[in-house]
């Protein structure tokens, strides 16, 4: 089925009777076909031409929803092989509490629970409260929810004891004792939990906040997390083809090898810094000055123009 189908397909099923959800149900989150941020200067070079540079924050209506997919599709991969066993979720009291104060009482929390327990590993989201409720005052408040492993199997993890220590450890350095624990039976009771808590558009980051949203401990992942990045942009991309093609590519098809191989085939987009096209001018040009420098960086004044030219260029590690 070709790109037409494809969407004929998607529009014939976005009524009443053909849609899988209800119109209240759906993503707030705008539609958008390209990053409204793109970077000035610099442009991919593909087989196909030019294309802008995303910019990549986690803020932005087109990275930020890319980005939140890859991330929970490495935590999916992680969890088939090494399922997280709790959750939690911490919340705090204070609206003015900062990401250091937030940091050092979730260091106290977890320092405890490895000492009762051994080993205890975690992937939090940080999310804010809508302040909309009657008891907020109309203030917006972090609070985290987290994926658990408890990874020594010689000790037993009783969940209403797990929830009494974190309640008595979150209140006593934060003053918060609204805490919830739960004990996750699968991995797919930890995919229906993340997908609850990741990325409600609502629920992000305050106009301005500086901090990480995502906040893995060291030993959370199985197995290094650039591997399962890159099996998680792998496997997005590989959907997204077959559904622009109208096609079904099921886990181990005969459809999805032959998408897998076309995808590995295909060039990456190498970025290029460019001099923004004039008024009056329709395309970018290559900068000129920068390909010169990385051929005869002879003078200190090139090789320092081209030190800031290759950390442009490192900035921007490929599609998001």
């Amino acid at each position: 089925m070709t790109l037409a189908g494809a969407r004929e397909r998607s529009e014939r099923g976005s009524g009443p009777a053909g849609s899988l959800v209800l119109d209240r149900q759906r993503s707030v989150t705008p539609a958008e076909k390209r990053c409204p941020n793109s970077q000035t200067g610099i442009r991919l070079v593909t087989d196909y031409g030019w294309f802008p540079a995303a910019c990549k924050r986690r803020d932005c209506v087109y990275c930020g929803p890319k980005r939140a997919r890859e991330d929970a599709r490495v935590l999916v991969l992680d969890a088939r092989e090494q399922s997280p066993t709790h959750c939690i979720t911490l919340t705090t009291v204070d609206p003015e509490t900062t990401p250091k104060a937030y940091r050092h009482a979730s260091a106290v929390l977890w320092k405890r629970l490895r000492r009762l327990y051994g080993r205890v590993e975690y992937y939090g989201h940080i999310e804010w409260t809508t302040g909309k409720a009657a008891s907020s005052g109309g203030h917006r408040r972090m609070h985290g929810h987290y994926l658990v492993k408890f990874l020594d199997e010689h000790r037993d993890v009783d969940v209403l004891d797990v929830e009494r220590i974190v309640r008595e450890t979150w209140e006593s350095v934060t003053g918060a004792y609204r805490v919830e624990v739960a004990q996750l039976a699968s991995p797919g009771a930890a995919i229906g939990y993340l997908s609850l808590h990741h990325r409600k558009p609502e629920q992000a980051a305050p106009v301005g906040w500086r901090g990480m949203v995502g906040r893995p401990s060291l030993g959370y992942f199985h197995r290094p997390v650039g591997e399962l990045r890159e099996q998680a942009r792998l496997q997005l991309r590989i959907e997204a083809m077959a559904w622009a093609r109208g096609l079904t590519a099921p886990p181990g098809s005969l459809t999805r090898q032959f998408l897998e191989i076309e995808v590995q085939l295909t060039p990456k987009p190498k970025p290029m810094l460019v001099r923004e096209p004039l008024p009056g001018q329709a395309l970018p040009e290559p900068l000129i000055e920068a390909t010169e420098r990385m051929r005869h960086p002879e003078t200190e004044e090139s090789r320092s123009a081209l030190r800031r030219d290759q950390k442009r260029l490192s900035a921007w590690r490929g599609p998001p």
